[in-house]
């Protein structure tokens, strides 16, 4: 088709290849596992959106502007998780890829690869989040941050949501990171180095950082 697609259904959904002109768009009331590989046509982007957990079991591809958006746990009620499953990419051409979800997992050899884009990773609610060792329900070890491949910014969080972060042991390579939140920013231990990077760090809090 040369428009948007937009497919809204109670039960699992079941999705091969996509050639739309402007926005491919699912939402489910409950789970949704993407089993089959989705290759959008040229500026097109992909919307997934589940009430409960989101698991992308196959790759998923964009180019020229097209993004990718993943939401779990989409009405807030603290019950819906983003996975990414071992093997599978997320990959655009340039265009932003944003997570959000009660918690976010890669497994195994799982990985996103954003180009120059912007990649956000950010907790649905405002729950606690951990990065790298740093305790908090909305998860991102250095393992998961390893696997995330941009030239632009990694941002971590949400400023509208007071989510207290703690992060610990994380090493970026040269990645930008931005970790923003209306809540603190603090070294779990208060031992060694919170996060490691060559590249810029970007911090932005309403409350203490690094107390």
């Amino acid at each position: 088709p040369g428009g948007d697609i937009t497919i809204q259904t109670a039960a699992g959904y079941t999705l091969g290849t996509v050639d739309a002109g402007g926005v491919f768009t699912l939402l489910v009331t409950g789970d949704l596992d993407v089993t089959d590989a989705v290759v959008a046509a040229v500026n097109t982007n992909i919307t997934y959106s589940a009430m409960n957990n989101l698991t992308i079991s196959a790759n998923q591809t964009t180019s020229g502007t097209g993004t990718i958006t993943l939401t779990a746990d989409s009405n807030g009620d603290g019950v819906g998780n983003v996975t990414l499953a071992t093997g599978v990419t997320l990959t655009t051409g340039g265009g932003s890829v944003t997570i959000t979800a009660h918690d976010f997992i890669i497994n195994g050899t799982g990985a996103i690869n954003a180009g120059s884009g912007t990649v956000t990773l950010q907790p649905a609610t405002a729950v606690s989040i951990g990065i790298g060792t740093g305790a908090g329900t909305f998860s991102v070890s250095d393992a998961e941050i390893d696997a995330i491949s941009t030239t632009g910014t990694l941002v971590i969080g949400d400023a509208t949501k007071a989510s207290a972060v703690l992060m610990d042991d994380v090493t970026a390579g040269a990645k930008a990171v931005s970790i923003i939140t209306n809540s603190t920013i603090n070294d779990d231990d208060d031992v060694g180095d919170a996060i490691e990077t060559t590249g810029r760090l970007y911090l932005a809090s309403n409350g203490e950082i690094g107390a």
